[in-house]
């Protein structure tokens, strides 16, 4: 991980001093994938759906700038 860094231009580099802190913790024969946070213990439940809402209106909007005719003839068929 540490060899492989780059600075990206938009981001600020990590300081020397997290990166040696980094490298202090890797155990090359250490198969763990967490290096250095622990892996989460909580049980994830399954994908609960979202109960439906009710729809009071839609926005029917559409800028003369933008050349929409499809949107903006839905958009008329809706409202």
């Amino acid at each position: 991980m540490c060899t492989n860094y780059f600075v990206a231009d938009y981001e600020n580099p990590i300081s020397p001093e997290i990166l040696r802190v980094v490298a202090s913790r890797v155990n090359p024969n250490d198969r763990n994938d967490h290096l250095l946070l622990p892996p989460e213990s909580e049980d994830v439940g399954p994908y609960e759906s979202p109960l439906p809402r009710d729809v009071s209106g839609l926005e029917t909007y559409v800028p003369a700038y933008l050349n929409m005719s499809h949107i903006r003839r839905l958009a008329m068929l809706v409202a």
